[in-house]
């Protein structure tokens, strides 16, 4: 005869092995992250090369690349920084912190999405928003959430270079972004044909706060450089327009003072103002005009 002998004891441990291997892992993905800011870093004053991307230029060895990530700058013997499909919260420069340019890969979109640029540097602080040669879809710096583009920035919107289909570099704001008290430049194609221009776009929500900008114009058939504020406010920005495009679409006119287009002084003594036409018998919006 068999005898089968049964230890509860023994069959519970079992089953509290099976439970804990199911529940495990779903327990582990609800918890909270230790940190907050696990990929914040400060660029070497010695790095490797000029990639962002590369976890060795950073201190700690890791790559600010996150919403909650915060990059940091201080002086550097390398100063030309390019980077590809990053997003962080603030990019810092600390007082003393060498002048550097940062540019965007126009192939993927660089965000900027909790406070913003901080520029305690003293010095200008440039961002490029480069053209493509491979496609004309760039993709955008943006701003998204209430970053700012801060201060004692200059941030730059090329175009175009090819003639067969060479994307301008873009910067967009989205929701409750600012342009600060930034500089802001958008050139023309610098070909004809295919090449697109420069572009910064205000979309619904943001705002050009103080901001200065400087529009070209196309020559030689070249696409212009394009400034729009798509149901954006200009606040109190200026904007010195050598012959782009200006749009307002259906956004907050101007009503102080410093808000205004103004033409090179040896093309027009006076500022240009800017009105709205009548609702466009097309699609019913209202769409701007600039006048002496």
């Amino acid at each position: 005869m068999i005898t089968v002998s049964f230890n509860p004891g023994a069959a519970w441990c079992r089953w509290r092995l099976v439970i804990k291997a199911m529940f495990l892992p779903v327990l582990m993905l609800s918890l909270p992250s230790q940190s907050t800011r696990a990929d914040s870093a400060t660029w070497k004053a010695n790095p490797s090369n000029n990639s962002w991307n590369d976890a060795a230029n950073w201190t700690p060895e890791t790559v600010p690349n996150g919403p909650a990530d915060v990059a940091t700058f201080n002086t550097s013997s390398i100063t030309s920084v390019f980077l590809s499909d990053i997003e962080v919260s603030e990019i810092v420069f600390n007082p003393g912190a060498s002048s550097f340019t940062i540019t965007a890969d126009p192939l993927y979109v660089f965000t900027i999405s909790g406070p913003g640029i901080i520029n305690n540097s003293g010095v200008t602080q440039q961002f490029i928003a480069d053209q493509s040669l491979l496609t004309p879809d760039t993709q955008p710096i943006q701003f998204i959430n209430s970053a700012t583009a801060g201060s004692g920035t200059v941030f730059k919107a090329l175009g175009g270079i090819d003639e067969d289909g060479s994307g301008g570099g873009k910067i967009e704001f989205f929701d409750t972004s600012s342009a600060d008290h930034a500089s802001f430049e958008i050139f023309d194609a610098a070909a004809p044909a295919e090449a697109g221009p420069g572009e910064l776009i205000f979309n619904p929500g943001s705002t050009a706060a103080n901001a200065s900008f400087i529009v070209h114009g196309g020559v030689n058939l070249h696409d212009p450089g394009i400034l729009s504020f798509d149901g954006a406010s200009a606040s109190e920005a200026v904007i010195t327009n050598l012959g782009g495009v200006v749009s307002f679409g259906d956004g907050p006119m101007p009503e102080t003072a410093l808000s205004r287009i103004m033409a090179p002084e040896s093309q027009l003594s006076i500022p240009l103002r800017l009105q709205r036409k009548p609702a466009s018998p097309t699609t019913g919006g209202a769409f701007p005009e600039i006048c002496g």
